[in-house]
C-alpha cells in the first residue's frame, strides 16, 4: 500500500488487534506479514493460507485499514 508519507504500522489505530484476530482465524494453516518499507512510503501486506477467498478478503481489509488511516484511499 503506497501511503502519503512514511508511517509505521504501530501508528495505525486498531491495526495490531485486527491482525491478531485474523491470525487467530487462520490458525496454524496460514500467516500474516505486514511491514513498512525502510526506504519509501509503502506498507507491504502478505497473507498466506489455504482458502484463497479468505486470504484475499483479509489482505484487502488490511490494505483498506491502512489507506483510511493515512489518507491515501
Amino acid at each position: 500500500v503506497r501511503t502519503t508519507e512514511k508511517i509505521g504500522i504501530e501508528d495505525i489505530p486498531g491495526f495490531s488487534e485486527q491482525v491478531a484476530r485474523m491470525e487467530e482465524g487462520l490458525g496454524s494453516c496460514g500467516r500474516i506479514l505486514v511491514r513498512a518499507s525502510g526506504t519509501e512510503p509503502v506498507i507491504r501486506v502478505m497473507v498466506e493460507g489455504e482458502d484463497e477467498d479468505l486470504i484475499d478478503t483479509m489482505a484487502c481489509e488490511l490494505c483498506d485499514l491502512i489507506k483510511r488511516s493515512c489518507g491515501s484511499g
